[in-house]
């Protein structure tokens, strides 16, 4: 597919490798959600089924975003005990 930016059409991009349409693999899915590249969702040797996969990563608070609220949070708490 391709974007146009609509402030300078002349910036074009295609938005995919292919000419064709796919989902994304649950791997992309998981980098989109901020997980380490290395992340594993289950343990070796555990059984598990693609769909429990799909939930886990669609359902998650992205890495970054529950990284930056936990500081945020420390940092008051920590403003609260030393005020």
């Amino acid at each position: 597919r391709r974007f146009r930016s609509p402030r300078r059409p002349e910036n074009t991009y295609n938005a995919s490798a292919s000419e064709q349409d796919r989902a994304i693999s649950l791997r992309e899915a998981a980098l989109l959600q901020t997980f380490p590249p290395d992340y594993e969702f289950f343990k070796p040797g555990e059984r598990w089924h693609i769909s429990a996969a799909a939930r886990c990563i669609g359902n998650a608070v992205p890495v970054a975003l529950a990284c930056a609220v936990a500081r945020s949070v420390a940092r008051t708490l920590k403003g609260w005990q030393d005020g």
